[in-house]
């Protein structure tokens, strides 16, 4: 069972295989993490909804059809169940057809309408099932009757997970209506004012869970954050995805239809006037359904199956809800929902699947070292790895593991009595330095020699060997090892066996089990254990059994530069490109100046050629008809170039960044001292062009200042200004807090801190309130953080801002916790308070970009709070600001509300917020 919540952003690589493990499941698809459904729990459920005709309120509603898109035979209150399973999840619903079938088929009378894996329910994107419901029930039942038999058909739903949050949220919903909103009110409500009595009384939380009953604008923009957040971690992989707006404009467009005004919320003002005036003009887009399907595919074969699914779950629902809205009842055109699900099975079901025939080229899992020759060659798994670039210790430490197994088994033959020795394997290197397709290659070299049957290669991970219960554990690792005998059992990233969160956690009784076993089997099996060195060597302290069974360590190193250049033209090569002279060359120039620890190493190579051959696509697309078979081979130097950007594209990023610099309220002393580092790094790259010889000096910041006065935002712009600079590769921010470089537990704060600033390497990590880890006792991880981070910190100068924030006093305890820490943080910045009147323009500067007007009375009521909240301990600047806003917004609606269904407000009522939304405001 998924323990993800309902708002989980982004689904984890075991809900991605609960989803294509071809079982039935319910959710995953927007609403909650997928939940796997045995026969057990699909009857539980059907029978936790049937044994509502028992409750003492079954016959709430009338006989025959309710109105709920049941059967009229089935009881009343099942009826109304029925219908909340399926409608808790909003307007558009999308289930596995299994699950889906299995649960509610026999309810429905026209059964369970599929899309090949899936089945798709839909009502209007206005949608509202709680005043659907309670309308249909205050026909027999009084306000306490309604409101108490649905709170028992939630109570019931919130044991299903992918919904709990939803139903929990929902039976608050109903306590805080009946608590807050007189029982006449509700009793004479139309349906129109019961939503909006709903919609006011939703907390941030109970709107998060529950988006539909906020209303079409606020699920709108919260599908399109989601959209744009998964988007995002695509794009990092490469992975660019059309925009909303070319796809609204291709579905409206194809559909003849117009732009509602409930989208403008979630796309802004400038982009809404836009796109009504693309869908006007009929300026189609050059959207590719085949296209965007292949790109869909391609990211769950790299491992972004999660943000995949999460893209086109909201891309599906926000075009569906505008096509709908617009009276189109069809589905959107330009994202295939089936095919998508279809090959989240079929993809991750290839990429599981072991390699049949080892006379078809071999593509290592880890990036590649394996290279294709003649039929003879590639059956002969000693020639493959002595084709493999690089390896030279592999090579040796698998001849010598080899001959001793050898020697041990001509012993034996020989009556001579000597145990064995252990020939299970420890993998110790860094991703893509080949690990998988040498332990496939020892497999099959082991097969040919007489040492194992089949030599066959059983890839496994935690989630296969570790259970979520008492019991579970053992089993699933006996599986795995009868799966793999005869053959090798390879175990990559051993080292999360270590429980590393606390909990009670099952990790160990796996390696308990697989000890055993490896013992018990240590004729017919190899355990390959892979992983990083320093997490590894963690794993074997933590478990001292292992170290004796595992007799052999090969040391994966990682490849040089040289190496790195020959694997990316073995790869061209395999592929029957030509490479044109320079092009070698600019692959190594593209190497980082420095790697991280978990630099991909020939994984890195595989994606720059991938990235190389879809640049060369691009510049060969326009004319295809004219090509010759050389071009189309020829790979050109400008194919190559990754993520650089020449200097008119880095003038416009560093012209872009200064702007919103000098954009920003307030700040001018900020705003003298950037421009100065400005000039500092302008000055040095023209004394470098004279061959005046300077050092790399490190620009690691320190931003001292109260909350709310601008510190993100300014470091944000600094990495975009850095990288306009062409100091920094990627100009990127990573923004992280004490809780994301410190764990609980040793040896789990270095590989956490590790994590983040690797990826902040070509941009800027942002260290909020880093006077937190300065440690408070001999218990705390905070200064192990400390410690690593220094060490990434002179590393990575070259590519690398670290800028801590923080309160003055507070940060002085900082720089003291560490000897070597005020030294590396040569600059440090200043941010002051904000004046009152610089708090009003960032208040009027909210308004605007809302297309919001504040009365000038407003805004001295807001003065007046503001300057009375600046005297009280914690005031937080344009945080506040922010605050009041948002308050003073919630009341105008509660204001308005009523003025709104009588039809008598005017758009400029509705944009203006008057003294009273203020004054009532809280802050």
């Amino acid at each position: 069972m998924s323990t993800h919540s309902t708002t989980a952003s982004r689904l984890s690589g075991d809900d991605i295989a609960v989803i294509a493990s071809g079982r039935p499941y319910l959710g995953g698809w927007g609403v909650g993490a997928p939940w796997m459904l045995t026969d057990e729990s699909i009857a539980t459920l059907r029978g936790q909804i049937l044994s509502m005709a028992t409750h003492e309120h079954a016959d709430c509603v009338d006989g025959g059809d309710a109105g709920f898109g049941i059967l009229g035979s089935v009881p009343p209150l099942v009826q109304v169940t029925a219908y909340m399973f399926e409608a808790l999840q909003g307007p558009c619903v999308i289930f596995d057809s299994a699950a889906h079938a299995a649960i509610l088929a026999d309810f429905k009378e026209s059964g369970i309408a599929t899309r090949r894996s899936l089945s798709i329910v839909m009502w209007a994107p206005n949608f509202n099932w709680l005043t659907v419901a309670w309308q249909i029930l205050r026909v027999r039942n009084d306000i306490s009757t309604t409101a108490h038999i649905l709170k028992d058909v939630l109570e019931m739903l919130a044991g299903v997970p992918p919904v709990e949050d939803a139903a929990r949220e929902g039976i608050r919903l109903i306590d805080a209506v009946l608590e807050s909103v007189p029982v006449a009110r509700l009793d004479s409500a139309t349906d129109d004012e019961l939503g909006e009595i709903f919609a006011g009384a939703l907390d941030e939380q109970g709107a998060t869970a529950l988006p539909s009953l906020r209303g079409l604008p606020f699920e709108l923009e919260l599908l399109r954050g989601r959209r744009e957040q998964a988007a995002a971690a695509l794009e990092e992989s490469g992975i660019v995805l059309p925009s909303l707006e070319d796809l609204l404009v291709t579905e409206l467009i194809d559909a003849g239809a117009e732009l509602l005004p409930e989208l403008r919320p979630a796309l802004g003002g400038q982009t809404y006037m836009r796109l009504r005036e693309r869908v006007a003009a009929g300026e189609r887009a050059d959207v590719d359904r085949s296209a965007i399907s292949n790109s869909l595919a391609r990211a769950i074969r790299e491992g972004e199956a999660g943000a995949a699914l999460q893209w086109t779950t909201c891309t599906f629902r926000l075009l569906w809800a505008a096509l709908s809205s617009a009276g189109d009842a069809s589905m959107p055109r330009t994202i295939a929902l089936e095919d998508f699900a279809d090959d989240l099975v079929d993809v991750r079901r290839s990429l599981q699947e072991p390699k049949e025939s080892a006379d078809v080229p071999t593509e290592d899992v880890d990036g590649g070292r394996a290279a294709t020759a003649d039929a003879s060659a590639s059956t002969d798994p000693w020639a493959r790895l002595d084709r493999m670039i690089g390896l030279t210790g592999v090579k040796e430490t698998v001849r010598r593991v080899l001959r001793g197994t050898e020697l041990a088994q001509r012993r034996r033959e020989a009556g001579v009595q000597l145990e064995s020795p252990a020939r299970h394997l420890l993998f110790l290197g860094n991703p893509g330095t080949g690990k998988t397709e040498v332990a496939r290659v020892i497999g099959e070299i082991y097969r040919d020699r007489g040492v194992l049957r089949t030599g066959k290669l059983v890839e496994t991970s935690r989630a296969d060997l570790v259970g979520e219960g008492i019991g579970e554990t053992a089993p699933k690792v006996r599986k795995r090892v009868a799966a793999a005998l005869g053959g090798v059992l390879f175990i990559d990233e051993a080292y999360t066996l270590n429980a590393d969160d606390g909990r009670s956690d099952y990790g160990q009784e796996a390696v308990n089990e697989l000890m055993t076993l490896m013992e018990t089997h240590r004729d017919d099996l190899v355990v390959i254990a892979a992983g990083y060195r320093e997490q590894m060597q963690t794993l074997l302290r933590a478990n001292p059994g292992l170290e004796s069974r595992f007799g052999n360590r090969v040391i994966f190193d990682d490849f040089t530069d040289d190496e790195l250049v020959e694997i990316y033209g073995k790869l061209a090569a395999d592929a029957h490109l030509t490479l044109e002279e320079g092009v070698l060359k600019e692959v190594r120039s593209a190497l980082p100046r420095k790697r991280t620890p978990r630099y991909g190493n020939a994984r890195e190579m595989r994606r720059l050629f991938e990235a190389t051959i879809e640049r060369q696509g691009m510049r060969l697309s326009g004319r295809l008809s004219e090509l010759t078979d050389e071009e189309v081979r020829a790979v050109a130097v400008a194919d190559v170039r990754e993520d650089r950007k020449d200097d008119e594209q880095r003038h416009r990023i560093f012209t872009s960044a200064k702007r919103d610099l000098d954009g920003l309220v307030g700040l001018g002393r900020i705003k003298q001292e950037v421009e100065g580092l400005v000039d500092e790094v302008r000055l040095e790259e023209t004394l470098r062009g004279s061959g005046v010889e300077m050092s790399d000096d490190a620009r690691h910041m320190l931003f001292l200042g109260n909350p709310g006065t601008g510190k993100t935002e300014v470091a944000r712009i600094l990495a975009r200004i850095f990288h306009g600079l062409g100091m920094l590769s990627q100009g990127h921010l990573v923004e992280v807090h004490r809780s994301d470089l410190v764990a609980g537990y040793i040896g789990q704060t270095a590989l956490k801190t590790e994590a983040k600033v690797e990826s902040a390497i070509g941009g800027v990590l942002f260290i909020d309130e880093a006077y937190s880890l300065a440690s408070e006792s001999d218990h705390d991880f905070g200064g192990e953080a400390v410690d690593k981070l220094l060490t990434y910190m002179e590393d990575y100068r070259e590519d690398l801002i670290v800028i801590a924030a923080g309160y003055g006093p507070e940060m002085d305890d900082f720089l003291q916790s560490n000897t070597g820490i005020a030294s590396r943080f040569p600059i440090h910045l200043t941010f002051p308070d904000y004046s009152d009147d610089e708090l009003m323009n960032v208040l009027v500067r909210f308004a605007q970009a809302e297309n919001r007007v504040v009365e000038a009375e407003a805004i001295s009521v807001a003065r007046t709070l503001l300057a009375e909240k600046r005297e009280q301990p914690g005031f937080g600047n344009a945080r506040d600001v922010r605050t009041l806003f948002a308050s003073a917004k919630r009341h105008q609606i509660s204001r308005l509300a009523d003025e709104v269904q009588v039809g008598t407000v005017t758009s400029e009522q509705l944009r203006t917020l008057l003294p009273v939304d203020f004054s009532r405001a809280q802050l």
